[in-house]
């Protein structure tokens, strides 16, 4: 797994906590990724629900997830014309997404094995 950095702008970079990229990178991630994941805890609320929510809402990635762990809740949104569209809240689900018209499903009940 690579981890890096997404910058969206000179003076803009961020490090979503998982980012899905359909396509190939050289070392700084300067296209949009496809699927963002954020890992909220107590001290990550406000970041990952406003603050990097309106960022990624801007820059278009198709989907944002935040993951609860402490609830075992994750939230999916699907970002739209009108931005990010809640999809639904999972916990034993499976979710389904489509990314460059390939579909599929995630299990979300097994990231809490």
């Amino acid at each position: 797994m690579l981890e890096t950095d997404w910058q969206i702008a000179n003076d803009t970079v961020v490090r979503p906590d998982v980012m899905v990229i359909c396509q190939d990178i050289d070392e700084k991630v300067l296209v949009t990724p496809d699927l963002i994941i954020e890992v909220v805890s107590s001290t990550s609320v406000k970041r990952d629900e406003i603050i990097k929510r309106d960022l990624y809402q801007r820059e278009g990635p198709p989907y944002y997830i935040l993951v609860y762990p402490e609830n075992r809740l994750a939230k999916v949104y699907r970002n739209d014309a009108q931005g990010f569209i809640k999809k639904g809240d999972y916990s034993d689900e499976k979710a389904e997404f489509t990314i460059h018209d390939y579909s599929f499903n995630i299990d979300l009940a097994a990231i809490w094995r």
